[in-house]
C-alpha cells in the first residue's frame, strides 16, 4: 500500500494533473462538492491501491471498504471513520464500487487520512 497524503500526490503517482478538474459549474453547488470529491477519492483509491484493481467476476478477491457513522449532536456535525469491511455475500455498495481498497489497512488509511473528502462525498450540504 502507498502512503498518499493529498490529492495532488496521489495525480503525482497516476500521472495526472492535480489542476486539470472536471468542470461541474453548471451543476447545484451540494452537486459539485459531491462529484469533486468523488472525483478525487477515485484518484487516491488508485493511487492507495497502486496496481491493484477489484475484480468483480472474482468471488475469491477481497475489496475493502472504510464505513462512516454520522457524529451525533448538532446539525453541523461530519461522518466519522468508523470501520473497514469485506463481504463476499453481497454486492452492496455504500461508497461506489471504484472506492475499495486490497487490504483493511489501506480501506482504514484512506478512510482516516481523506475524512474530509468522504464528509464532502457523505453530506448532502
Amino acid at each position: 500500500m502507498k502512503k498518499i497524503e493529498s490529492f495532488e500526490a496521489a495525480c503525482e503517482v497516476t500521472g495526472r494533473d492535480a489542476k486539470n478538474l472536471p468542470d461541474v459549474s453548471m451543476l447545484e453547488p451540494s452537486t459539485q462538492k459531491f462529484l469533486m470529491a468523488v472525483f478525487k477519492l477515485t484518484i487516491i483509491a488508485e493511487a492507495i491501491n497502486e496496481k491493484w484493481k477489484a475484480d468483480y467476476s472474482n468471488w475469491d478477491q477481497k475489496k475493502w471498504t472504510p464505513y462512516f457513522i454520522k457524529t451525533e449532536g448538532d446539525p453541523s456535525s461530519a461522518f466519522v471513520f468508523d470501520v473497514t469491511d469485506c463481504d463476499w455475500a453481497t454486492s452492496d455498495s455504500a461508497v461506489g464500487s471504484r472506492l475499495c481498497f486490497e487490504s483493511s489497512e489501506a480501506a482504514k488509511y484512506a478512510g482516516t487520512t481523506f475524512i474530509e473528502l468522504y464528509n464532502e462525498m457523505l453530506d448532502n450540504k
